[in-house]
């Protein structure tokens, strides 16, 4: 394997930085939709509009990452090779094609769907996972920035007209829940860093304030609670760093008193989720879920193609239609999507990679790279909790699914230098350890 740090012109360096930051601009959706907003188009809420902006984005992003990773194929397939459950899911994804009932859409979704793997692949080994979460920081900063001067500029677009969700923050992106995701991912981000570096750069903070704020702006409730776990997350790292278990006893032991606090006050489900801002329907996805697992008993094993499903005039999603009383974007539920798309075989593969990386984090944890370990392990929790009520997982252009990679993928390659360190009985070994521990490192 080669090594991972490439001795680059400075220059090179930093045009590279500047592509990554582009292709992450693109896959967190940010500013593509602002034309198509701007003429009258809601993409959230609309079955079948295509964004040619996006198309272009993600087209430029394939010819960009594409030269990038020719530099790096033998570091890319060492990754494969260490990682083939993530390897078979993309494999599932493309060749779903053959049963897909939209073969074109698959094609076209899965294609962008191995763009956004190998960007989680090539940031870990391009920067190492702290200059990985400074890359993505720098998109996250642009994204804020571009939507507090959108929404200072065109208040009209920024902030959502829709009945129900009047005045709720969109900035440059197509919905307040996308905003509210984004925003989320950034906090965990900024935090991993804040706590990473030995200097605390002050307009770090200005930053995470930022990202608070848009946050609360997009009203976005689900994603402000997995937000605050990541900050009690951090606090609960944090003691324990400065007082061992008993730091981390005594945080459980206040979550604890809070859980039992509010059962007390709130004893049934309707006052909790009434405080949340949610009905006990989840905003109606529990009327049509029971639909949508009767089209995923249709096919079971394979399921109906990757991103096939709730299409315009779409036959096999009328019945889920019928029952929500508008046209349904998707499952609103991660395994439910996965499902439809992929059936038990996706849904298996995808258990067994959730389950790798909750390991790896452990291992981690284990293994001298507490930090990395402690923090993969809060996100990958937080990105299936999210998973319940939005799709979080196993998709083309979601910020949390691309940074669940990146932690899958150097939690992997960091438990593998403790690996090659105690054992490296082969010239391969002794390669792969260097080019690791360079990488563990950064």
């Amino acid at each position: 394997m080669a090594q991972f740090a490439q001795s680059d012109s400075k220059a090179q360096r930093r045009l590279e930085r500047m592509i990554f930051i582009f292709v992450l601009l693109v896959q967190q959706n940010a500013f593509v939709s602002i034309p198509l907003i701007v003429n009258g188009e809601s993409l959230g809420d609309v079955r079948g509009v295509e964004n040619i902006f996006n198309t272009i984005g993600v087209a430029l992003s394939l010819v960009l990452i594409g030269w990038i990773s020719l530099r790096r194929l033998r570091s890319l397939t060492y990754l494969g090779r260490a990682n083939v459950w993530s390897v078979l899911y993309t494999c599932l994804v493309l060749l779903s094609a053959f049963w897909s009932i939209h073969p074109n859409i698959t094609i076209r979704r899965g294609v962008g769907y191995v763009l956004t793997i190998i960007v989680a692949a090539l940031l870990p080994l391009r920067f190492g996972v702290t200059g990985s979460m400074k890359v993505l920081s720098n998109s996250f900063a642009i994204s804020a920035l571009g939507s507090f001067l959108f929404v200072a500029m065109f208040p009209q677009y920024g902030i959502m007209q829709l009945q129900g969700l009047e005045g709720c923050w969109q900035g440059v992106f197509d919905t307040k829940q996308l905003l509210g995701a984004v925003m989320t991912v950034a906090i965990f981000v900024e935090l991993y860093i804040l706590v990473s570096s030995a200097r605390k750069e002050w307009w770090r903070y200005c930053l995470l304030i930022a990202y608070g704020a848009l946050l609360l702006l997009s009203r976005s409730m689900t994603q402000f609670l997995i937000a605050l776990a990541y900050t009690a997350g951090t606090g609960a790292y944090l003691l324990w760093k400065q007082s061992g278990w008993r730091g981390v006893s005594a945080g459980i032991t206040l979550a604890c008193a809070l859980l039992v606090g509010s059962l007390i006050v709130f004893p049934d489900s309707r006052s909790v989720l009434a405080v949340i801002g949610k009905d006990p329907t989840l905003t109606g996805r529990a009327n049509f879920w029971p639909s949508i697992l009767g089209l995923v008993k249709e096919r079971p094993v394979l399921g109906w193609g990757y991103r096939a499903m709730f299409q315009p005039d779409d036959a096999a999603t009328a019945s889920v239609d019928a029952v929500a009383g508008i046209e349904v974007p998707g499952a609103h539920n991660a395994f439910l999507e996965v499902a439809l798309d992929l059936g038990c075989a996706g849904l298996l593969v995808m258990a067994v990679m959730i389950l790798l990386a909750i390991y790896r984090g452990a291992r981690c944890c284990s293994n001298g790279f507490g930090l990395l370990g402690w923090f993969s392990t809060m996100f990958i929790v937080g990105t299936v909790t999210a998973g319940l009520t939005t799709e979080t997982l196993g998709q083309n252009q979601i910020i949390e699914w691309l940074v669940f990679n990146v932690l899958l993928f150097g939690c992997g390659l960091c438990s593998q230098s403790v690996k090659v360190e105690t054992a490296p009985q082969s010239r391969h070994n002794e390669v792969a350890y260097r080019g690791v521990s360079t990488l563990c490192a950064h």
